[in-house]
């Protein structure tokens, strides 16, 4: 099922998807949630919608317009974990095979990895501040893309402090995740990190570049500009 929203055609599963991840991070981006509660609406006009899920959504919809008028370090201390468990809920609504993981890195580097997919230990900006062993044993990801634009955010930091004349964005790759060998990465600071142990192509990877404020309008990597 597509769902207009704003000038722009999302699937329905995407958007589910894209309302568990504002729950998963409630704090990132919460004053920009007039899109998720637009897309509430949209998707509760579904007739067929499973009663549970339409249950779901309608809580989704209060919390969000909760958080957008919560400040950010109030919503830390108030949310005590509700938002992460309705994300549970409502993640498990959307089959594991039309999931996606995402991959935070930075502009300059998309040509190179649509040209050569994602490699353990390719280029990265961590030489030096993380043991080798541990940046040769996989590809690293979040489950969400807010998650892995904290990591991109870093990236792009530390590759524009090495590099003043060409100024870096950060960029999030989404892949699907079905048929990926996916581990929980026990050494990263947060949840919802993964490791995928080997190379990872990018036949079916979108993008986003620059910082993303509300949903974000995912791009083929295949029409990334190479100039």
């Amino acid at each position: 099922m597509q769902v207009q929203l704003n000038g722009q055609k999302f699937d329905q599963l995407d958007l589910l998807t894209e309302i568990a991840d504002a729950l998963y991070c409630p704090t990132w981006d919460n004053h920009s949630r007039d899109g998720h509660l637009e897309a509430i609406k949209c998707l509760q006009e579904d007739t067929k919608m499973a009663p549970e899920l339409f249950e779901y959504l309608a809580r989704a919809s209060a919390l969000f317009d909760e958080h957008r008028k919560t400040d950010t370090l109030s919503l830390v201390m108030r949310d005590g974990g509700q938002s992460a468990s309705l994300a549970d809920a409502i993640i498990a609504q959307v089959p594991e095979h039309t999931r996606y993981i995402y991959h935070g890195t930075t502009s300059g580097n998309l040509v190179g990895i649509w040209e050569a997919g994602l490699k353990p230990h390719f280029g990265s900006v961590w030489d030096g501040q993380v043991e080798a062993d541990y940046l040769r044993s996989g590809v690293f990801f979040d489950q969400t893309w807010r998650g892995a634009m904290d990591w991109a955010m870093v990236a792009c930091s530390k590759s524009n402090s090495n590099n003043a004349v060409q100024r870096e964005r950060p960029a999030v790759l989404r892949i699907p995740r079905a048929g990926l060998r996916k581990e929980t990465d026990v050494r990263a600071a947060k949840p919802r990190c993964l490791v995928v142990r080997g190379d990872v192509e990018m036949s079916n990877a979108h993008y986003f570049c620059g910082e993303q404020q509300g949903i974000p309008v995912w791009k083929p990597l295949s029409t990334h500009d190479r100039k």
